[in-house]
């Protein structure tokens, strides 16, 4: 803004309504500056609050985290406890029934020698029995007829 130039200097009401505007404009903008500091203040507080909130999520997310850590550790543990279990159970079951399935075959065995034994066995007797039965003479049938009449007279 330009002042009118009078004979002592400048205008002194142009000079003086130029101050009174600007000591305004100030004051306005010392009062936006305090509510800027104030709200500035205020946000500093709620990120500090955000922040101990959020270091406060990460201990808990930490603390969550190791815990899964264990159970998953556990778990497995628990885990390879059964299977390790369970093989040697496994193994003890396969063993036993192997060792069944040895001794009935072992016994198909010793039945199938004792039967062609017996076999051979019966076979001589019958060989010996059929020698026998036909070398037995049969004594000639008498006449049945004759017998029959000499009963009747």
């Amino acid at each position: 803004m330009e002042f009118d130039r009078v004979k002592n200097g400048y205008n002194r009401y142009q000079v003086d309504s130029e101050l009174a505007a600007k000591n305004q404009e100030i004051d306005e903008l010392q009062r936006k500056l305090l509510a800027y500091k104030k709200q500035n203040e205020e946000n500093d507080r709620k990120i500090e609050e955000i922040g101990r909130k959020y270091t406060k999520l990460l201990h808990d997310l930490d603390i969550k985290e190791r815990a899964i850590r264990e159970m998953t550790r556990n778990a497995l543990d628990e885990a390879n406890g059964i299977l390790t279990t369970a093989n040697r159970n496994a193994d003890m079951i396969v063993k036993e029934a192997l060792q069944n399935a040895k001794t009935i075959l072992l016994n198909i065995s010793k039945l199938g020698i004792e039967a062609h034994e017996i076999k051979i066995n019966l076979n001589e007797q019958l060989q010996i029995l059929s020698e026998t039965i036909d070398g037995f003479d049969i004594p000639p049938i008498p006449n049945v007829e004759l017998i029959e009449k000499k009963y009747k007279e």
